[in-house]
């Protein structure tokens, strides 16, 4: 039974321990985001997904989609100039702070706020471009002539014949310049592109809880190491025989740590052919595939220092074999020296007592 809770605890402390180590300070948190070059690759994804934000649900056509997550596009290229890298780094380290105040119990809830819509006018042209496009690739309307003062370009199906779809963004655009002077319906618009935690929608009851687990989540590492250690000394303690004191208790922590010890390789190796039904855009992968990897890669290297820990274990009650081994040579040896010796005392007490009773013979015949 011990050394079916070892088993468990090794396999799924590692990850956990490894996650949980991760993601204990907010240091780390920023160190492990910069390493992984989220901040340079993070605009490719928002950008994607930015643009979908402008158009009504079901309005955009796959022929938009692609036009939308073209790199080399007017309106990725407006997206890229307003998420820049350093955008992206100062707001995404100010976020962190905040939560983890608030994880802390220094504030009442996480005071978060990204501004995505600081550059109105970019943010204007990204959604005179996103509706104009998914206009542009509307199929056209089938039947008789449409009255085109009649028809609401936000809610066409299909694209009448003689719509001016140039003339349409021209005045889309004027429009939108014009309420960013005026305020208005465009502020509403804006509006959606600021993210801002509320007070209110964090109660007294969740904050508990989460700081509660995060206390729980700082202190995981050393209490999975506490009781791995633990169950280590019970079962060598309950073993009755020195052999397998060591070699058992080795080759559950081998056995249990192996698949943590190789998990980069084989999620490294394998992520290109799990990627690979389109499920994930080509950016979403690049990022997740290069997060996967590196908490792959704390898990392996504390995997491999327990693996280590039972091959060392192995290793001492091999050690501990061969001297065992030697040490009844050593006293057979000692045994043999100390009957030779013996017996020399012998012949020599022998050997005295014939040359008295010699010398006592030959008295006697004088």
């Amino acid at each position: 039974m011990f050394s079916f809770f070892l088993w468990l605890i090794v396999f799924v402390g590692i990850p956990v321990g490894a996650l949980a180590h991760l993601v204990s300070t907010p240091e780390r948190v920023k160190s492990f985001i910069e390493d992984c070059d989220i901040y340079d690759n993070m605009g490719d994804i928002l950008s994607e997904v930015i643009p979908l934000a402008f158009t009504s649900a079901g309005s955009a056509t796959p022929t938009t989609q692609e036009g939308l997550q073209d790199e080399n596009s007017e309106i990725a290229v407006l997206i890229g100039e307003i998420l820049t890298p350093e955008f992206l780094e100062t707001n995404i380290e100010e976020s962190i702070d905040a939560l983890y105040s608030w994880l802390d119990g220094e504030s009442e809830y996480p005071e978060i706020e990204i501004n995505l819509a600081e550059d109105k006018e970019k943010i204007s042209q990204i959604l005179v471009l996103s509706i104009s496009s998914s206009i542009r690739n509307l199929p056209p309307c089938v039947g008789g002539p449409v009255d085109l003062n009649s028809i609401d370009p936000f809610s066409m199906e299909c694209l009448p014949t003689g719509f001016d779809v140039d003339g349409f963004e021209e005045e889309l655009e004027e429009e939108m310049f014009k309420e960013l002077n005026l305020g208005g319906e465009a502020d509403a618009v804006f509006e959606q592109f600021i993210f801002k935690t509320k007070a209110e929608d964090f109660n007294t009851e969740l904050t508990e809880k989460a700081q509660s687990i995060y206390g729980l989540i700082r202190f995981a590492p050393i209490l999975i190491a506490i009781a791995i250690a633990l169950l280590l000394l019970i079962i060598m303690l309950l073993i009755p025989g020195i052999k397998s004191k060591f070699i058992f208790p080795g080759v559950v922590l081998i056995l249990a740590s192996l698949p943590a010890s190789i998990s980069k390789i084989v999620v490294v190796s394998n992520f290109s052919a799990m990627m690979s039904a389109d499920t994930f855009s080509p950016a979403f992968s690049n990022i997740l595939g290069t997060i996967l990897g590196e908490i792959c890669g704390r898990a392996s290297a504390v995997g491999c220092m327990v693996l280590s820990t039972g091959v060392a274990l192995i290793v001492i009650r091999i050690v501990m074999r061969s001297k065992m081994k030697d040490k009844p040579v050593e006293k057979k040896e000692i045994k043999k020296e100390e009957v030779k010796g013996k017996q020399e005392k012998k012949e020599t007490k022998e050997g005295i007592e014939k040359k008295e009773i010699k010398k006592e013979t030959k008295e006697k015949k004088k």
